[in-house]
Parts: structure tokens; C-alpha cells; sequence
């Protein structure tokens, strides 16, 4: 039985809720924008499908018309009833259209199949801005005040306004990420919601690329971009957003407006430039029409699905170690793992009881937090990191080598538990007949590893087959994207001062953006061996976009995302030291190495300035790696 008292209860260990959640308390008084509530992790003319969840701000207007209802545009949700799009998807040539005739959806990933996710809503107001002209295009920008409320969900949440610094050079050179149902390839309306990247161009550029269009057009309100090959926004897109990821969280920065004809046919050219309406430019403008909570800064604090998490722990052994009352009512406790959390407040002193789960037979929940051995994971050994040499015996306890028949090592991996290793998806490129994976290794020509001065030497290296491997399922050799791959061992590895798992971010605190990271590993690639001992290298965080312009001096059709993290070498130092698969990784809460990163590819230029690598963003696959794990 779990005890509470008058005000605040702080819960140690697991945390049992009885009735109302966490969330539902937050939201009377937080709004969170920007944010996907459902990891699907995968990175509109050419563009990819989307998945369901990933743009959950993404909406849907549809004209009602005698027969059926007509898709007309795309729209951004902002806040609990509205809507950004373009003037021009609300404006006949009567003028405004009536509200009565507009329908949104809300949580739609098909455009003609709802799912259970959608939400339809019937329209209140429709709100122009007042100097929109339909011959000139300027000031293409509307908001939609919905009748009823939204439901925010997973699978629904209102994108971020750019409240940051408006210069438009700012954004010029970066990709943004625009989503749609406009046209398709075959110049129909995609059935499928899609998502492409654009390049966001200076004026200039946009204007000389044609200057009959943009030249009498283009106002400073606007600004320009395209894709690659082809990519593009297109009759349909009109009214959607293009989208920043800054620090975790999504900004809503243009709306689809005009683009060049293609020809006589009425149709967009996805080889020209778009134009998109600034929304930065009409922040003013739009403030008095929404809730002002998503304007504000929030701290993210208790930006977890509790619904969805609570499920993931063991009821059986939950309870109260301990109890904190603070008179003023503000809790200065965190939980390691699961952020800060506020239980209420009280009158009066009651029980709240730990209950079991009731089981669901259609769809058994295999995550679970405590496979993940919190207690025990990312031991630190405080003792001085030199920079690209080797490392020190019992240091990182957590590396592991896979190895296939004929014993040579072709990748490196991290122990997330007793029976699992995390490593990258390439490494599993080619079949290979039997694998195992070696844990506890630190020289690779000694049969028994010992420090220094020779006073303490480590157990044998663990060889342990492997019962199967899990590829994500959406891993892309060609676009290096999703690759992350899960090692079910065939028997439990044995922790000892040798092998020991690394921490994963499964929890705010731990994701917090750092600068410099370790990488370690005896600098295996797919093809050869650097070194026998197992090194370390000092790194810092690269911007994305930074990292994608020094990638693409070598190949030009190298994209970095958001579900990607580059480092670099520090002080020209060796950034060579990792192995495919392996970690990247930094001493985090509680004096404990986190692993950020999955070693994915880079130039192998090996210790220059100018040679990033690319790392699998670890915190992206969270709900992946738990939805993998078994007892």
C-alpha cells in the first residue's frame, strides 16, 4: 500500500497512479507545441509517406460540397480550436467562404480512409488576414477557429510558433520539412499523407530563377525553397506548413502559397522554386487569436505519455520508500528515471492503493524499464579520458564485439542488458551464417587483460551465440537512415567489474543537450582492424545542418536528420576510434555514462576537422528498443 499525505507526494522507485494522470493535470495549466508524441523515427511531389504520429499538427480542409466532401488544403493545428493555413484555401471568388461549408480533420495519415485516430470538426470563424489580396498573393495567411475543442493525443498536437529571431538569412540554406496531400508523381492527389525536405533559397535566387512569377510577387513576407530532384510542394500542399526541428521541438516557419505553372496545364512544376507566407512575419497578427500557453517556454519537465508508460512498470513491487512534504508546495526531488513528477494536492490524508495492470491478450506489452537495469547501468570510473589513445582497463565495461564464423570481429555494440546489445543495422548488411558477440574484451592479443602495473587483471572475455537479430524495420542502406539493430543473446551475460550495460535517455533529465561525447571502440569498420586496444576519442556535438554541408563536400546527396546526430574530433583529435555499431556516449545524471549515439557512418578521414560522423540519435528509439525487449 502506498501512503499519501496533505499536499505533495514524492513516490521512490515506481510510481503508482490510481486515478487521475499526470498528464491530464498538466494540461489545465501547460500546452506542450512541437513535440511527437509517437517515436515512429523515419525521416508533396516525390516526397516519403508519412507515418502515423509523426506530424500530428498536420491538418486536413475539406470543402463540403452536395455529393461528398473535397479535399482543398493542408493546415497546422496551433492550439485546442485553431487552425493556420493559407487566405487563399478559404477565399472564392465571393469572397470569404462560408464557415459552414469547411470541415478539418485532425489526425488523418489517409485522406479518404479516417482511422482511429481522426477527429473531424465543424468550423466556427474563419479569420483572414485583412490585407490578403487574391490578385497580388500577399499576406496569404488565415487562421480557422474550430466549433468544438480538439482532443489532443498522441496522434494529434499543435506545432510551435516561431517566437525566436525572424531574419529570414537565418533560415536561408537550411532544410525544412514540409507534409502534405497535394499531388503525387502521377498528378493526383496523394492518397497517402507525405513528408519531403526543402531548401530554403535567398530572394534573389528565387527571383532570377524566374523572374515573370517571382519578380511581381515575392514580397519580404514571403520566402522561397525547393527540394531535390524533383521534390517540391504542389496543388493540395497550399496552407501546409514547413517545419524546423530546433532543440527537440518542431516550428511551424512558412505556408504553402504559389508556385510557377507548369506550362498551360494548370499545374504546379516541381523543378521551380515555391513560395512560402512567413509566419514569423505575422506572430503579432496572430497572437490575440490563440491560446497564449504555446507561445510560452516550457521547461518539458513532464513531457511524458504516462498513459502510455505507466504501463511499462511492474505493479507487483510498487511502492514508498519515502515521503517529502514541502509547506510551500514545491517538489525539489527528481526521480532519476522518470523526470519530476506532482501528484496532486490533498485535504485530507488517504491511501493510494498499487494496483495490478489488467492484462490485454490482443496486444501483449513487452516494454519495460526495469530490463533495462538502471540501477546498475553506465558505471563511471573517475579517472582522466586522454584523447584518441587507449583507453583504461574496467573503463567501459559495456562494449561488446561481434564476430562471425571464422572469429574475426566486424562490428562493435554496447550492452543494453543481460540478454540484449544495441548496435547499428549495416553491420548485418550481408548475411552472415553464425555471429556471436564477445563482452568483456580490452586487448585483443591478450588472452588475459590487466592494467598497467599489472596489480588487477579482468575475467575472461564472455563468447556468447546469439539467439537472433532485430534490424529496425525501416533501415535504408541507401539513405543511411534507421540503422539500428537489436542482439538477443542466446544466454544471459554475467555482469562483473568487466561487463556491465551502458544507460540509455529513457528519461528527460537524460536528454538534455550536450557538447562533448566519447567515443570508444578498437576502430572497426566492415573491412579492417585499427587496433588491438581498446581507444577512446574526445568529440563534440556538430549542428546537423553544419555536419551535412562538410559531408556533402565529398557526397553531395548526403542528408543528415533529425533522427541523426553528428560529432566531430575535438582539437584535430582521433574521431576514428569508434567502431561501426558502437557508442557514443558522456557521463550524464547521477555520474553515469549515457550512450547517445550508434556508430553509422562517416568520411573516415580519421582525426580532421573537416571529417563528422554520423551517429543514430539513441533517444529517437526509445519506444523501438523497448517495444524489442523480452524477459
Amino acid at each position: 500500500m502506498c501512503c499519501s499525505v496533505k499536499r505533495y507526494l514524492l513516490l521512490f522507485g515506481f510510481l503508482c497512479l490510481v486515478s487521475r494522470s499526470v498528464a491530464d493535470a498538466q494540461e489545465e495549466n501547460h500546452l506542450t507545441c512541437g513535440r511527437r508524441k509517437v517515436k515512429s523515427i523515419y525521416l508533396i511531389h516525390n516526397g516519403v509517406d508519412a507515418k502515423a504520429g509523426h506530424w500530428p499538427w498536420h491538418a486536413a480542409i475539406f470543402y463540403r460540397n452536395k455529393e461528398h466532401n473535397e479535399y482543398e488544403c493542408g493546415g497546422s493545428i496551433l492550439d485546442h480550436n485553431t487552425i493556420l493555413t493559407a487566405s487563399h484555401c478559404v477565399y472564392t471568388a465571393g469572397g470569404v467562404i462560408s464557415a459552414t461549408r469547411v470541415l478539418v480533420h485532425v489526425g488523418q495519415n489517409h485522406l479518404e480512409k479516417a482511422s482511429e485516430y481522426t477527429q473531424i470538426h465543424n468550423v466556427r470563424d474563419i479569420i483572414v488576414h485583412p490585407g490578403f489580396s487574391s490578385n497580388s498573393i500577399i499576406h496569404d495567411i488565415a487562421l480557422i477557429k474550430l466549433r468544438t475543442n480538439i482532443t489532443m493525443t498522441k496522434y494529434v498536437q499543435p506545432v510551435c510558433l516561431w517566437t525566436m529571431d525572424s531574419k529570414q538569412d537565418l533560415i536561408v540554406g537550411k532544410n525544412g520539412t514540409i507534409v502534405g496531400f497535394g499531388l503525387n508523381e502521377q498528378d493526383v492527389v496523394s492518397q497517402q499523407l507525405k513528408q519531403a525536405l526543402v531548401g530554403v533559397v535567398d530572394a534573389l535566387t528565387c527571383i532570377a530563377s524566374d523572374r515573370t512569377v517571382f519578380g511581381t510577387h515575392l514580397t519580404t513576407d514571403m520566402f522561397c525553397g525547393k527540394g531535390q530532384k524533383g521534390v517540391s510542394a504542389c496543388n493540395g500542399d497550399s496552407g501546409g506548413g514547413m517545419f524546423f526541428e530546433i532543440g527537440g521541438k518542431w516550428y511551424v516557419r512558412g505556408l504553402v502559397s504559389f508556385t510557377p505553372l507548369r506550362g498551360n496545364t494548370g499545374l504546379c512544376d516541381p523543378l521551380k522554386y515555391t513560395a512560402y507566407t512567413d509566419v514569423a512575419m505575422y506572430l503579432e497578427w496572430i497572437k490575440p487569436h490563440i491560446d497564449q500557453r504555446v507561445l510560452s517556454y516550457d521547461s518539458d519537465v513532464l513531457d511524458i505519455d504516462y498513459e502510455e508508460k505507466l504501463r511499462l512498470f511492474n505493479f507487483k513491487t510498487c511502492g514508498v520508500k519515502q515521503f517529502i512534504v514541502y509547506p510551500d508546495g514545491v517538489s525539489r526531488w527528481t526521480i532519476p528515471w522518470l523526470g519530476f513528477v506532482r501528484v496532486g494536492i490533498e485535504d485530507e490524508p488517504r491511501c493510494a492503493v498499487c494496483c495490478q495492470q489488467e492484462a490485454d491478450s490482443n496486444n501483449h506489452r513487452k516494454r519495460n524499464l526495469t530490463l533495462l537495469d538502471l540501477e546498475k547501468c553506465g558505471p563511471y570510473i573517475e579517472e582522466k579520458i586522454a584523447n584518441g589513445i587507449d583507453a583504461i582497463l574496467f573503463q567501459y565495461p559495456w562494449m561488446a564485439l561481434l564476430q562471425d564464423t571464422e572469429l574475426a570481429f566486424v562490428c562493435g555494440g554496447t550492452l543494453i542488458n543481460k540478454r540484449y546489445v544495441l548496435t547499428a543495422a549495416h553491420c548485418f548488411r550481408e548475411k552472415l551464417s553464425k555471429i556471436s558477440v564477445r563482452l568483456g574484451e580490452f586487448d585483443l592479443k591478450s588472452d588475459i587483460d590487466c592494467d598497467k602495473r599489472g596489480e588487477r587483471c579482468a575475467l575472461p572475455p564472455q563468447d556468447i551465440a546469439v539467439e537472433r537479430t532485430i534490424k529496425h524495420k525501416d533501415y535504408s542502406a541507401r539513405h543511411k537512415v534507421n540503422d539500428i539493430a537489436l542482439i538477443r543473446l542466446a544466454s544471459e551475460a554475467s555482469y562483473n567489474e568487466n561487463v556491465m550495460p551502458i544507460c540509455l535517455p529513457v528519461s528527460p533529465e537524460m536528454r538534455t543537450v550536450k557538447e562533448i561525447y566519447y567515443v570508444s571502440g578498437w576502430g572497426l569498420t566492415e573491412n579492417d582492424t585499427s587496433s588491438d586496444v581498446l581507444q577512446v576519442g574526445l568529440l563534440r556535438q556538430l549542428p546537423n545542418d553544419v555536419c551535412q554541408q562538410l559531408l556533402q563536400r565529398k557526397d553531395k546527396y548526403v542528408t543528415v536528420n533529425s533522427d541523426q546526430m553528428c560529432a566531430i574530433g575535438a582539437n584535430r583529435t582521433d574521431n576514428c576510434s569508434g567502431d561501426s555499431g558502437g557508442p557514443l556516449k558522456t557521463v550524464a545524471v547521477n555520474a553515469r555514462f549515457v550512450q547517445y549515439g550508434v556508430v553509422s557512418y562517416g568520411l573516415r578521414t580519421c582525426g580532421k576537422e573537416t571529417a563528422p560522423g554520423v551517429y543514430t540519435r539513441v533517444e529517437n528509439y526509445i519506444d523501438w528498443i523497448l517495444d524489442n525487449l523480452e524477459e
